[in-house]
């Protein structure tokens, strides 16, 4: 088969490829997105007896230069204005000798390219066709390259694709051979034309499959996502809070001075409530926040915190918290849902997390989420959490963000769809989804692109009880789980060696998806919108509005409202602000 056509999918060849045309800071995502796009062999198989046609034309177009007769014509370009072959690197017209000239030609592309490193795939192995993509327009890729290290290089390329050889191979092949026609000076000459025009035209048609990959690096990182503290006392925070009963009944837990002890997954670290005192609604809510829902509930604050807060302090609000859970609007206007949700968001303000020495001396105690202002409405004569002020305990978040905002360097990257998972039908992917991306960070770290578990490790960090009479019970819920999972792009590649899929025994490769490499591997920082205006109450509006000198009616054009819903929201200092005016000021700050 003809080189250039296929490009090996190994990562060294395409680094060395791609060098001179795309910048140092992007190599990785792009050979990354190349190696997940290239075909397989079995792919492959199927596209060879059209490479191998195309290999016939540049062949035909050879033989038809070797023996002098007429050549498909350039575009513009007449037959009859074009240059004769060079006798010296055109052989009799005998048709043995002209077949065995062709077939050198043929074999000197090959040595050439293999010697720099443009090598084809062997059988079983993957490759890239290099071939035009059809959804990449030309004019893009030229302005693309224009931002390319090697400059000389990219305008060798920009050339090809002006003049259209980049992609149409029958087309770009007749062109480089005439081209190598004005070669004079003999064979050795010819050849290496040949192989330069050759190269180019893969070397386009390979910038732009590059440029389609840095386009969707770009899209990956505006990527909505949640930031997860990635230290050992979160991670085992969510271990046992997986491990809690699940069930709504009564559990008898040890009792000290007060305080129930409701986690100890670690000698390090323990969940402690204070039962003095404690309103049975949030009893009720404990209990509920003990099950899936409560790490539903976890993963919305972390949407919150990092859309909103960012510096461990979040304006939460409960239309926010429900939106962040993916609440219909029916749902948002009933007051029983709002009142359970409220509840158990507030259940998590009255536990607290005791960090230990390994000495077994106290570190730091604090609660999970301290509350320091609160907002309350009346709903149905009956006062009901509206909003709080809340700051998460310092270590489960000081890991994610620096004192001014940015990204720390101890954070996970998790989907912004996580908390919108159903909790009922697929608990299991949301205790994969938080844990996953910090196993994913430690592993990395240590030089391991996924993280392997055994079955029966992959069972236990999913949460599914195993039962050895209907084993096809946790391996159907874990599958179920896995593929949800995937479907919010919280999840990679899922490989099992082979023979051990469904045993307890086998191994498991778990893959963190392409943007979260882009991120943990590649460290390409997400691209986020800036923090809306912490604005919660009508108060807080006229202080916000009168910071920019604006009256209330040019405020309300500016925010697309009517005027007499920033009066409305004015005239009650206290009360939170409603959603048509919040959603308002989020898509003014450009959010």
């Amino acid at each position: 088969m003809l080189p250039l056509l296929l490009l090996r999918a190994d990562a060294q060849v395409l680094r060395n490829a791609l060098r001179p045309l795309v910048p140092e800071k992007d190599l990785g995502p792009v050979i990354d997105r190349l190696l997940a796009n290239a075909s397989s062999p079995d792919g492959l198989a199927d596209l060879r007896s059209d490479l191998e046609a195309r290999g016939e034309v540049f062949s035909t177009v050879l033989a038809l230069q070797a023996n002098g007769a007429n050549r498909p014509a350039d575009r513009g370009t007449s037959t009859q204005n074009r240059p004769a072959p060079s006798p010296r690197i055109r052989p009799a017209a005998d048709g043995d000798v002209t077949q065995e000239w062709t077939a050198r030609v043929v074999a000197e592309l090959h040595r050439r390219a293999t010697i720099e490193g443009w090598h084809t795939p062997a059988g079983g192995e993957r490759g890239i066709v290099l071939r035009w993509p059809g959804d990449v327009a030309p004019t893009d890729v030229e302005e693309w390259l224009g931002g390319a290290p090697d400059q000389q290089e990219a305008e060798r390329l920009r050339e090809t694709i002006r003049g259209g050889a980049a992609f149409d191979w029958t087309w770009g092949a007749a062109s480089l051979v005439m081209a190598a026609e004005q070669a004079v000076a003999g064979e050795q000459d010819f050849l290496a034309r040949v192989w330069e025009l050759a190269r180019v035209l893969a070397l386009s048609a390979l910038s732009a499959h590059a440029f389609r990959a840095v386009r969707a690096a770009q899209r990956d990182r505006e990527r909505p996502f949640m930031a997860l503290d990635a230290g050992p006392a979160h991670h085992a925070l969510l271990n046992g809070w997986r491990d809690l009963p699940k069930d709504r009944q009564p559990h008898k837990t040890p009792i000290v001075d007060g305080w129930a002890e409701i986690l100890a997954p670690t000698q390090q670290v323990r969940l402690q409530l204070d039962v003095r005192e404690l309103p049975e609604r949030i009893i009720h809510a404990v209990r509920a926040w003990r099950g899936w829902q409560g790490l539903r509930h976890w993963a919305a604050l972390h949407r919150l915190l990092t859309t909103e807060g960012r510096t461990g302090f979040v304006r939460w609000k409960l239309e926010a918290h429900m939106d962040a859970l993916g609440y219909s609007d029916r749902a948002r206007r009933d007051d029983s849902v709002r009142k359970v949700v409220a509840d158990e968001v507030e259940a998590l303000t009255r536990l607290e997390l005791a960090i230990y020495h390994r000495s077994g001396e106290l570190r730091m105690r604090g609660p999970v989420l301290s509350i320091t202002q609160r907002a309350e409405a009346i709903h149905d004569s009956e006062w009901a959490l509206e909003g709080l002020v809340l700051a998460i305990h310092p270590a489960l978040y000081e890991g994610v963000r620096d004192r001014d905002g940015t990204l720390g360097s101890l954070w996970a990257p998790a989907p912004a769809d996580l908390a919108r998972i159903d909790h009922v039908r697929h608990p299991y992917a949301l205790a994969l989804g938080l844990i996953l991306p910090i196993r994913w960070r430690w592993d990395l770290a240590k030089g391991r692109e996924c993280v392997t578990l055994t079955g029966q490790g992959l069972l236990e960090t999913a949460g599914i009880k195993f039962d050895p009479n209907k084993p096809g019970r946790a391996w159907t819920s874990l599958e179920r789980d896995l593929t949800e999972l995937q479907r919010v792009e919280g999840l990679g590649e899922v490989r099992w060696e082979q023979g051990g899929e469904r045993t307890l025994a086998g191994r498991c490769h778990l893959y963190p998806p392409q943007w979260v490499r882009d991120r943990l591997i590649h460290h390409l920082p997400p691209v986020e919108p800036p923090p809306a205006p912490s604005i919660l109450t009508g108060s807080e509006l006229r202080a916000w509005r009168r910071s920019k000198g604006w009256t209330q009616v040019q405020t309300a054009r500016a925010l697309g409202v009517g005027t007499r819903s920033v009066i409305r929201a004015e005239a009650d200092p206290d009360a939170e602000l409603g959603r048509a005016i919040e959603e308002a000021i989020a898509r003014l700050s450009g959010r």
